[in-house]
């Protein structure tokens, strides 16, 4: 907990330079109104279904699926948005799914010999 408050206020002192956070009391009400709704609505929904998540199936499989974020997001982006997906994305989705996938063969590879030592007695 503390270490993201750290890494919250460290961003926010990098960002310092390049935009003067005071300008957020130029808004008007329903401007901040939207802000934070935006902000806070969204994040307590992802943690609510995380929460659940780790209950339902455990911490490993939520973590597992978690990586799976950013390749969710380009591949709505692109349903949605029409937005174009270029050949950086595809490689990042590409090393994400394998990064998911190859740490786990050697746990599949063991769950059929199990299987098939268990099926065969």
């Amino acid at each position: 907990m503390i270490q993201g408050f750290a890494f919250s206020v460290s961003a926010a002192l990098a960002f310092l330079p390049v935009h003067n956070p005071l300008h957020a009391f130029d808004l008007n009400g329903r401007q901040l109104l939207l802000c934070l709704s935006l902000g806070l609505i969204p994040t307590a929904i992802a943690y609510i279904f995380l929460f659940r998540a780790i209950e339902t199936v455990g911490s490993a499989y939520t973590s597992i699926f978690s990586t799976f974020e950013p390749v969710t997001t380009v591949v709505m982006s692109f349903l949605v948005l029409n937005e174009n997906i270029v050949f950086y994305q595809v490689l990042g989705m590409t090393l994400i799914i394998a990064g998911i996938i190859l740490p786990n063969l050697k746990k599949l590879a063991v769950g059929k010999r199990t299987q098939a030592t268990a099926g065969g007695e």
